[in-house]
């Protein structure tokens, strides 16, 4: 009876170990892809803010020559 539960202790043991090796392999391809898919979403932030940051100057440009304050 001993034998029996040392080595079914023991595969426990190996099967939680397994488990716990499992997990954390998952949860860091699972980190992985959430970085890649922020840098994507960073990338096309960042284009957008460039493109409103063309709209914003070019309306300066058209207030300011509208005011008088620069030449046609």
């Amino acid at each position: 009876m001993n034998t029996f539960l040392a080595i079914a202790g023991a595969l426990g043991g190996v099967a939680v170990f397994a488990t716990a090796v499992w997990t954390i392999v998952r949860s860091i391809a699972r980190q992985i892809s959430a970085t890649t898919d922020n840098t994507e979403a960073l990338q096309a932030l960042s284009g957008k803010l460039q493109q409103l940051d063309g709209t914003v100057n070019q309306h300066g440009e058209r207030l300011a020559r509208l005011e008088g304050r620069l030449p046609p």
